[in-house]
């Protein structure tokens, strides 16, 4: 290293460099330009090591948060799990740390290197680029780390600091098992660094998510398809989510090998707003239908139509772990479409507790034919519907579906599982709209932990003549056969 003083008026400084074979290169650079290089060729050889010894909190940053944060990591505080790296402007959290120097984000990548304790870190893009002549010795420390099992990235644009992933989960005796990416334009140059990163990795990754916000835009520069070659090298994949991600032909039929590698333990599936298609769904319908332990799958805003859903239905006719399907905002999805998806509750193996087909132009007709479906289905708890086009014919159908007023064996025999059939959008301020009274009424009810009980109060409620017998006889005792039971099977 050479320390070089400028003069006050200098323009211009050139610096001669003489090559092995005895020639000759001169470098010429404006002061300002100088000064950027000497500052980060010398934060790189901070021997942090053997100030470690000597050097105060107080001397790294007069934060009395970051300060407190940095003791913590010091000492190895067991209540110190989770990280999360950002700028002051951007803090929404007490336990945000927010360096305010290249020199107090060196000095935290030393103490994380060396500390046992933490198991999630976020990094915020912010951080990177305001002080990128640190990001060197922040990740030289990071990478001596043995604890962090997730690393979040927020906001990245570029992907060249994913270079330095590669390097950590290189040298991570432990390795990360959770990586998520959120909001990241990797581009063409950083999905590559990404995908070698993941490649590189020791360990096998759990949890991988990369959600895009700007789903009209292709964020991997069209390599999407040799990152999930290289998720493919991950066989024990738990949960994988690629919303936004703008999954073609070619892409589909790569994320069908993935599936096709994950089905020891996969049980959650993120494809919303991908682009799959009709077209791509018989690549990934073929895949789901191997995952033998597929809990939650989410195909939201994917232009499905009939043909699509028929494919994916087929595929998950015989699943007994699906717990959750979301298919909002679908709408090329016909009454022809949802009469075939609704088979999926008449198995007498459905698992399925939630359905979520929000967004779409389900009508009356549609109601009836999920109503009907429902009929002697005792496991769905929740059917979310709001932004369709149900009227009070489908409301109608609900009400018996759940109430079946003209017998008491009918009443009996009703649903008594659903719990829940929302129509109010989450995103709503007014929230106009809601489940008629009635309806909630008998959903309200449903939330019985007993659901023989359930059934009594309904009939209690509803046959006036049974509640006036009991009515008149104190000692009425009402005993039902004990082959009687909630459905007919």
């Amino acid at each position: 290293l050479a320390t070089i003083s400028l003069e006050e008026n200098a323009s211009m400084i050139h610096i001669i460099f003489r090559t092995a074979d005895s020639g000759i290169i001169i470098v010429q650079l404006a002061p300002k330009d100088l000064r950027g290089t000497y500052i980060h060729t010398m934060n790189n050889y901070i021997n942090y090591e053997a100030q470690a010894s000597t050097i105060q909190i107080e001397d790294i940053t007069s934060d009395k948060d970051n300060a407190s944060i940095l003791r913590r990591l010091k000492r190895n505080d067991p209540d110190l799990t989770e990280l999360r790296l950002t700028r002051v402007h951007l803090a929404s959290d007490d336990g945000d740390y927010c360096p305010d120097s290249a020199h107090e984000l060196g000095w935290f990548g030393y103490y994380i290197g060396k500390n046992t304790t933490v198991r999630e870190l976020c990094l915020r893009s912010s951080v990177v680029e305001g002080f990128s002549t640190a990001i060197e010795p922040f990740c030289r420390g990071l990478r001596k780390n043995t604890s962090i099992k997730e690393i979040v990235f927020v906001d990245f644009a570029g992907g060249e600091h994913f270079q330095l992933l590669g390097s950590f989960f290189r040298n991570n005796e432990l390795a990360v098992i959770e990586l998520e990416l959120d909001t990241c334009d990797l581009g063409a140059d950083g999905c590559r660094l990404l995908t070698s990163a993941i490649c590189e990795c020791k360990g096998t990754l759990e949890h991988v998510a990369i959600c895009n916000e700007s789903h009209h835009e292709d964020i991997y520069g069209g390599q999407l398809a040799n990152l999930l070659v290289a998720l493919s090298m991950h066989p024990h994949l738990i949960t994988l989510q690629l919303s936004g991600s703008i999954i073609g032909r070619n892409e589909c039929k790569t994320l069908a090998t993935v599936l096709r590698c994950t089905t020891t333990k996969l049980h959650t599936l993120n494809l919303d707003r991908s682009n799959i298609g009709n077209t791509g769904m018989n690549d990934v319908g073929a895949a789901v239908a191997n995952s033998k332990l597929l809990r939650n799958l989410s195909l939201r805003g994917n232009d499905i139509g009939d043909e699509g859903v028929d494919v994916l239905t087929h595929a998950l006719i015989h699943s007994s772990t699906l717990q959750l399907l979301d298919m909002s905002t679908n709408r090329s999805i016909t009454n022809k479409g949802w009469q075939t998806l609704s088979t999926l509750l008449t198995t007498p193996n459905s698992s399925l507790e939630e359905l979520v087909l929000c967004e779409n132009i389900l009508d009356d007709e549609g109601a009836l034919i999920f109503a009907s479906a429902l009929a002697n289905n005792c496991k769905l708890k929740k059917l979310s519907l709001w932004d369709n086009a149900i009227a009070a014919k489908g409301w109608s159908a609900f009400s018996k579906l759940l109430c079946e007023p003209s017998s008491v064996n009918k009443t009996f025999l009703s649903n008594h599982t659903l719990q829940d059939i929302c129509i109010s959008s989450p995103f709503a301020n007014d929230r106009e709209r809601d489940t008629p009274d009635n309806v909630k009424s008998f959903l309200s009810l449903n939330k019985g932990a007993d659901e023989k009980q359930v059934a009594i109060t309904k009939i209690l409620t509803y046959h006036a003549l049974i509640r006036m017998g009991l009515q008149s006889d104190a000692t009425c005792h009402w005993i039902f056969p004990k082959s009687c039971c909630l459905s007919p099977n």
